[in-house]
């Protein structure tokens, strides 16, 4: 049975993540697979010895209390719910049981933890788990907003898929990835395609050749989206814009209220130095508790790991 891990730490954006979760797992018919990570390594140092063990019962106490409002919630929606706690880095407990368990399709997660403010805890891990869909994270990763940090936070499932395209062969992954949850989820599939005008913005001479033969790559790169969505049954719309690649994305996302995710690949044209889509996807998710107000899907290459798990 396929099941989506949801890496859970008690807050109110883990919250908001787990009924995205379970309202996947209805969807897909899949199990949740509810994981609390104690990370006792912050309490080895001399200073921490006399209260290490009690600070470790706390720490399992509210592992135990979060597991069991995911299990609550999975009653209430008829879905199975699997509770896993584990000693260890969360970031690496987390990728290890996605990695591990064939059986796990994605990984669901909220974009901020328990500070909000710093961005610690599950806010700091969910960018370096991002970070290993390229390597160690063989499955996509979904990224929720939180309505308490983003009151135009849209956590529903219906809606229209924005995918940000480049052309790339992890983009093209990206792609076939996102028609098939269009399919599964009746979506309209929007392929996106910026010309990066900022990137050539020192230029003093033919710069309008060069937009040109950008507009014409990126015509391309939707073309290709819009042959994968008809290889998969869903309904592509092109759109080709300009500006900065970061900004226009996110303006896309916030400013058109029917997009209900954006699915974008976590590498781009050039993997060594992660520019392009690689570096603004890293761009996008921290954007998440602020400017782009709906869930975030970063999906592994099977290009660059042959291992990644890109099915429903």
């Amino acid at each position: 049975m396929k099941s989506i891990l949801l890496p859970t730490d008690g807050t109110v954006p883990s919250e908001e993540a787990a009924l995205y979760a379970v309202d996947m797992a209805k969807r897909l018919k899949a199990k949740v697979k509810a994981l609390y990570a104690v990370d006792d390594s912050l309490y080895t140092t001399y200073h921490w010895a006399k209260i290490r063990e009690q600070v470790i019962e706390e720490l399992e106490k509210d592992g135990k209390d979060a597991l069991e409002k995911v299990k609550k919630l999975g009653r209430e929606e008829g879905v199975e719910v699997e509770e896993v706690m584990e000693h260890g880095l969360i970031h690496e407990v987390i990728a290890k049981h996605a990695r591990d368990d064939k059986d796990v399709a994605m990984v669901v997660m909220a974009g901020s933890g328990k500070d909000w403010a710093s961005r610690v805890f599950l806010g700091s891990v969910t960018a370096k788990i991002v970070r290993g869909t390229r390597k160690w994270v063989p499955c996509p990763v979904w990224v929720t907003p939180c309505t308490k940090l983003n009151p135009d936070a849209r956590l529903g499932l219906r809606g229209a898929i924005l995918l940000p395209t480049d052309g790339s062969p992890p983009s093209e992954d990206a792609a076939r990835y996102a028609a098939k949850v269009a399919t599964l989820l009746g979506a309209r599939l929007i392929a996106l395609y910026v010309v990066d005008t900022g990137s050539i913005g020192f230029l003093t001479t033919n710069k309008d050749e060069i937009i040109k033969a950008m507009e014409e790559e990126g015509k391309r790169a939707v073309d290709r989206v819009a042959e994968i969505g008809r290889e998969e049954g869903a309904v592509v719309e092109t759109v080709l814009e300009k500006g900065l690649v970061h900004e226009v994305i996110a303006n896309y996302a916030r400013f058109n209220k029917d997009v209900s995710m954006v699915i974008m690949a976590g590498s781009g044209k050039d993997w060594a130095s992660r520019i392009l889509l690689g570096s603004v996807t890293e761009k996008i998710i921290r954007g998440i508790s602020k400017w782009v107000p709906c869930t975030i899907v970063i999906t592994p290459s099977q290009r660059i790991n042959p291992e990644a798990r890109l099915t429903l």
